[in-house]
């Protein structure tokens, strides 16, 4: 019969130390029954208590890698229900990193991180320290935080020791559910017998179904679905908003969509944006080619960004001509979308003179335009940049000018990242792309 250590001792251990700084904000770490044998699964848990009143909180669960794997994580019960935007990565080199922030001050106490672990070897004590922490008030200062070094032994004894803390980075995000459910704006999301989703990453479910923007997903006994892959032809037709499209080359294998759903083009059946892509087509944002395609992998040009935009705002009409001669000889919806969005301020031209509308244009330049057809108004996302800076490695290649557009655009989930690390703001955006940000955009700020 294997051995059991009750956690009573290491709780009333624990509480001897919160009863001692009660009024002092404080993490506690909830740690597993003792031992564990090497495949066995097991789980450590994070509360809050004595909380001030907070709008952001990040930290490291750091543990031996060695010895064990962190396979998943989610937040707590209470963060979960309070948190506007939230950040987990399980594969931290630093350990297991949490981040979480609200528009409006989190009150209370509870649970803040649900770890789960599997034993590389037999376990008969462990060791968890809590630490690159970051908790801010409501009057956005930092708060100092008394950190549980938790430690159980055969013995069952637990020596916490007390500090305070500074600054945390985070890495990458991620989030799973056991037999709930997992989700990631910017991570990998599992879901057990339950859903996971996730945005920027991988998604799968077992028994139930998993969902991914921009990654892979796969489901066991449910299903499953990817917003990457293949593309495979459907059929359908579609008009042309550039004026100078020509077929693409080569054959296309026709696919029979449901009788109900036809696919509007004939070369979006199976591909990531296919959902994203029928519903811009319903909402009159974007159109095909001549030859009935849609063409999602195409860089988007500054041109079909500007008429794409205009078809959102519902085509207003411009208050004058813009003042690029390259737009001459253009079609006349090109001329009339550019001449609105310079009038708007919404967009500039390349010179005093030129537009460049064949040009490709960036990730973050598309977000920057939408973030100013919005109203360029900044709002909660703002106490998300640090842990936005440490989330993404290529942060620091965001331009200054589109920097708050593009983390406005990743905390209203409108934005996804390229990866669950990697926002790639230098990228060209493609046809797809912009269909899905142009609908994450309506559902979010319906019209």
């Amino acid at each position: 019969m294997k051995k059991r250590f009750p956690a009573l001792i290491v709780s009333l251990t624990l509480l001897f130390h919160m009863t001692v700084y009660a009024a002092e904000p404080r993490l506690v770490v909830h740690l597993p029954e003792g031992p564990i044998e090497a495949g066995e699964n097991f789980t450590v848990t994070v509360d809050l208590t004595g909380n001030p009143g907070i709008l952001n909180i990040q930290f490291t669960l750091s543990f031996d890698r060695e010895r064990m794997e962190c396979t998943s994580m989610r937040l707590g019960e209470w963060l979960a229900a309070e948190a506007g935007a939230s950040a987990v990565n399980p594969a931290a080199n630093s350990g297991a990193i949490l981040a979480a922030a609200s528009a409006a001050v989190m009150e209370g106490d509870g649970p803040v991180g649900v770890f789960h672990f599997q034993a590389k070897e037999k376990l008969s004590d462990f060791h968890f320290s809590i630490d690159r922490i970051t908790l801010s008030d409501r009057n956005k200062k930092n708060v100092d935080i008394l950190v549980t070094d938790a430690r159980t032994s055969d013995s069952g004894s637990t020596a916490p020791d007390a500090g305070t803390t500074g600054a945390g980075n985070a890495d990458t995000g991620a989030a799973s559910g056991g037999s709930g459910s997992g989700k990631s704006d910017t991570g990998a999301a599992s879901g057990g017998s339950g859903s996971g989703k996730s945005d920027t990453g991988t998604a799968s479910g077992g028994s139930g179904s998993g969902k991914s923007d921009t990654g892979a997903a796969n489901s066991g006994s449910g299903s499953g679905k990817s917003d990457t892959g293949t593309a495979s032809g459907g059929s359908g037709s579609g008009k042309s908003d550039t004026g100078t499209a020509s077929g693409g080359g080569g054959t296309t294998s026709m696919q029979t969509a449901p009788p109900e759903t036809p696919a509007p083009f004939s070369d979006i059946a199976g591909t990531w944006a296919e959902d994203y892509i029928r519903t811009a087509s319903e909402r009159n944002i974007f159109q095909g080619y001549p030859d009935g395609t849609f063409r999602p992998n195409n860089r988007l040009t500054r041109a079909q960004f500007m008429m794409a935009l205009w078809n959102l705002a519902g085509r207003p009409e411009a208050p004058e001509q813009a003042p690029f001669t390259d737009m001459r000889g253009q079609i006349e919806n090109f001329q009339n979308a550019v001449s609105w969005a310079y009038a708007k301020g919404y967009v500039n031209g390349t010179s005093d003179v030129t537009f460049s509308p064949g040009e490709p244009l960036t990730r973050q330049a598309a977000v920057k335009i939408l973030f100013a057809y919005h109203g360029s108004v900044r709002g909660p996302e703002t106490m998300m940049s640090n842990v936005y800076d440490s989330l993404y490695s290529d942060s620091g290649r965001i331009s200054a000018w589109a920097r708050d557009a593009m983390y406005w655009a990743v905390y209203q989930k409108i934005l996804s990242g390229t990866s669950d690390s990697t926002l790639e703001p230098g990228g060209t955006v493609t046809r797809a792309q912009l269909a899905a940000i142009m609908v994450r955009y309506l559902d979010r700020f319906p019209s």
